[in-house]
């Protein structure tokens, strides 16, 4: 998916020191630091798929404790622990669409609000929401580098539903070009089946062909930016065609699997 260029205010320098924290081992004397490897050399992909990992699950991303309360703006009728009332997808969904969209990881988005109409925003605008009503996160809540990072990823870094997806969650793409793709980027980990290495939701089936088919955009979420705390890698380098190719084939596996 084609981005701007950005560039990163200096306080996430903190969240991505976090994420690549064995770049510091050996380093030799005299040689760069951290912070200046990061501030030179690091692009759009890698921090808009942190960003997309932050959207799914910013505690295992940062390492915070999960407050022991839920969320005050989740609504009751809803039932979930704690971390699930804290995740933006929990609210917003798997395709950011909110009331607007699909259901998020607890089941139901229909009482929030969507944020595509975050998208090409300026991010500093985004990052204001989460200080203000209806949020109203504090800093121990939210850190400013987490606000930072989550406000350039709604800003530039979701992905259009209407390029991949028909109104019934079908992806546009051909399942014999993405074949490969799979065969190339994902059968290692996931093996040939799409049977292995797989952490879902509550309901959800281990199975990627069963995802694909039945959970469409909570797997394009985690195609393009990685599961949080996996080394599951981040795809949204590739052009928009070859990820709705991917999804096509994906779709294909264990069809016996209902």
């Amino acid at each position: 998916m084609t981005t701007p260029r950005l560039h990163f205010p200096a306080r996430l320098i903190g969240l991505l020191l976090m994420c690549l924290a064995p770049v510091a081992t050996g380093l030799p004397a005299g040689a760069q630091t951290v912070e200046q490897k990061l501030e030179e050399n690091v692009g759009e992909v890698f921090v808009l798929s942190i960003g997309g990992k932050l959207y799914d699950n910013l505690f295992t991303m940062t390492g915070q404790e999960v407050p022991k309360k839920n969320n005050p703006n989740f609504p009751d009728y809803v039932s979930s622990k704690s971390l699930g009332t804290w995740r933006c997808v929990s609210c917003h969904g798997w395709d950011y669409g909110g009331a607007d969209g699909e259901r998020g990881a607890t089941g139901k988005s229909s009482a929030f609000r969507s944020l595509r109409t975050m998208v090409g925003l300026d991010p500093k605008i985004v990052a204001t929401k989460f200080r203000s009503a209806p949020h109203g996160y504090d800093a121990e809540v939210l850190p400013d580098f987490v606000v930072d990072i989550l406000a350039l990823f709604l800003s530039v870094g979701q992905y259009d539903r209407g390029l991949l997806l028909d109104d019934k969650g079908t992806s546009k793409g051909s399942a014999e070009a993405g074949q490969p793709i799979f065969e190339g980027a994902c059968s290692n980990c996931h093996q040939l089946d799409g049977r292995a290495y797989l952490r879902g939701e509550s309901g959800d089936k281990s199975s990627l062909g069963w995802l694909a088919r039945n959970r469409p955009e909570q797997v394009l979420h985690k195609i393009m930016n990685g599961f949080p705390g996996t080394d599951m890698l981040a795809m949204r380098f590739m052009p928009d065609q070859q990820i709705a190719d991917l999804m096509a084939y994906v779709r294909t596996l264990d069809a016996k699997q209902k």
